[in-house]
């Protein structure tokens, strides 16, 4: 069966989403570094475990420019997640 689609192109596009969205909450914290008090702990934290998951079976794949792009976020959300639970 032929695939009309690249999947790898696909993870890294929704990824890339990912990093995008990462980056704007980034510039947040920077330009206001109180509203990390706005994340929720547990929240963060499940965050972190899916981003952590999603990298791991993309390395799996040996899709490793996904990979990279993910990484970013994974590390922004286990940073979050550390923080909150540190300041709850």
């Amino acid at each position: 069966m032929q695939r009309y689609v690249n999947i790898e192109l696909l993870f890294s596009l929704a990824n890339l989403c990912y990093l995008i969205g990462t980056l704007l909450l980034i510039r947040r914290v920077i330009k206001n570094r109180n509203s990390l008090k706005d994340f929720d702990p547990k929240g963060s934290t499940i965050n972190f475990i899916g981003m952590t998951i999603n990298v791991l079976a993309l390395a799996g794949l040996g899709m490793y420019t996904t990979v990279i792009i993910s990484s970013p976020t994974m590390v922004f959300w286990a940073l979050v997640a550390i923080y909150s639970f540190k300041n709850k």
